[in-house]
């Protein structure tokens, strides 16, 4: 486990950025111009790959994963974990699917967003959500959604897993300016 900024190996149990080497892993990744920065880790040793994903060794040596770096909402400086927020939106009996991801905002960097699929008959508001997410108490004040945005299905990358990274900019989100806001969408 490398942290992050300085590239240093973690304790047991401490969460950072999984990187490997040995073996069959290659030399390192081609930086191309939509890349946010140089994929390969640099100042760290020889032959490291970074994999994007998050996660911590136990004290036996096992490896567990906890999300995805880049599926991360970082917001304000303050890290949020996406898959907890869909497992506290899960709650809502007027939801039948969700998936969170980051929405850019003009002070705070990002924040939470909740892409939805509404059970039959149902209809929800920001407003309304964000009232049953203060009365649930299942999440942070800061890690209420401020966006929603009412899909027919929750998209999915070639793999089939759900394409939550660069979603907003996939629906033509803009910079947000700290109102809370709804989004009807038919797809991408």
């Amino acid at each position: 486990m490398a942290g992050f900024p300085d590239n240093k190996i973690l304790p047991v149990g401490e969460e950072g950025e999984v990187v490997v080497r040995e073996g069959p892993v290659t030399a390192g990744y081609e930086f191309r111009e939509h890349m946010d920065a140089n994929p390969n880790i640099e100042g760290f040793g020889d032959g490291w790959l970074r994999t994007g994903d998050k996660g911590w060794l136990d004290s036996d040596g096992y490896l567990y994963l906890s999300g995805r770096f880049k599926e991360i909402i970082n917001r304000a400086g303050e890290k949020i974990s996406p898959f907890e927020v869909e497992d506290a939106m899960r709650g809502h009996e007027g939801l039948k699917d969700c998936i969170a991801f980051a929405v850019p905002h003009q002070s705070l960097g990002e924040v939470v967003g909740i892409a939805a699929v509404l059970r039959d008959g149902q209809t929800l508001s920001i407003k309304e959500l964000r009232s049953w997410c203060m009365k649930s108490e299942k999440l942070q004040s800061k890690w209420i959604p401020e966006m929603l945005v009412i899909m027919p299905t929750i998209p999915k990358g070639p793999t089939g897993k759900p394409a939550r990274i660069n979603l907003a900019k996939r629906l033509g989100i803009e910079t947000q300016d700290g109102i809370p806001k709804d989004m009807q969408h038919q797809g991408l």
